[in-house]
């Protein structure tokens, strides 16, 4: 596969089989997460991969609670169309997915966050190419983020969850999503 048919053919998946992912599957892609360019060659980044279902249950009910709160204050209550799936118990935040991966950052410099999206980029691309489906749990960050889970997964208090990414077998094909043309703001 070349890299022009990776970025295109890249989808998040929503629908995943309950196969689970191998732990050398799981190694492959943090070892492509960890080539990705980092300012000042930081390396800011550290992952923790959560497998135990009991536990992605337990964080995915954590997410939608926060959620339907009011207390995520990246999803304001109200304002995402997810606010119907979310009150429905069966939804689950990690569509049921096998593997989650999430990449933190240590506070170490100004373009932490930065560098850790470009991490989640190449282990997004690398999963595609071994034939896995990803997503970015969006939903999760805040979660992810209070001392209690913090605690539980062994992130460091100085320490922030940036990007949940789930990772599994596709149940089924992900279709195309059209895309806009680049907007051009400036040429000179």
């Amino acid at each position: 596969m070349n890299i022009d048919e990776a970025i295109t053919g890249r989808r998040s998946v929503r629908d995943y089989t309950p196969k689970k992912v191998d732990e050398a599957s799981v190694r492959r892609l943090l070892e492509a997460a960890v080539h990705a360019p980092t300012a000042i060659h930081e390396e800011p980044w550290a992952f923790i991969v959560v497998q135990d279902k009991n536990l992605l249950n337990r964080l995915s009910d954590d997410a939608k609670e926060l959620l339907n709160s009011g207390a995520d204050p990246i999803h304001p209550s109200g304002t995402s169309h997810l606010n119907d799936h979310l009150v429905a118990p069966e939804f689950n935040t990690f569509y049921n997915a096998t593997t989650l991966i999430v990449i933190c950052g240590k506070p170490i410099g100004a373009f932490v966050a930065a560098d850790c999206w470009l991490a989640a980029q190449n282990l997004m691309l690398a999963a595609y190419a071994q034939g896995f489906g990803t997503c970015v749990i969006g939903l999760a960050v805040t979660a992810l983020n209070t001392p209690q889970w913090k605690k539980e997964l062994g992130i460091a208090a100085d320490m922030t969850a940036f990007v949940p990414i789930i990772v599994g077998v596709p149940a089924s094909e992900t279709p195309p999503v059209p895309r806009k043309p680049p907007e051009i703001l400036i040429w000179k």
